[in-house]
């Protein structure tokens, strides 16, 4: 899927706009799916077509840390 930016747009608004999530794992998704993406800074400018990579959803495994052992 591709998506044409607009003026003002960000990358962390577009990927939450068409995954509904905001997850790291999947904006670098995006990032490496549109190699020099990220030269344009954290606004990027209106008229670029994004490839919208099919994503792998990131683990939900969390960590846990026990204050007492």
């Amino acid at each position: 899927m591709q998506y044409i930016t607009k003026q003002g747009d960000v990358l962390d608004d577009i990927v939450w706009r068409q995954y509904n999530t905001n997850a790291w794992a999947v904006v670098q998704q995006v990032l490496d799916a549109n190699h020099g993406l990220a030269e344009h800074g954290a606004v990027i400018p209106g008229g670029l077509i994004i490839e919208l990579p099919e994503i792998q959803n990131p683990t939900s495994e969390r960590k846990v840390v026990s204050l007492w052992d």
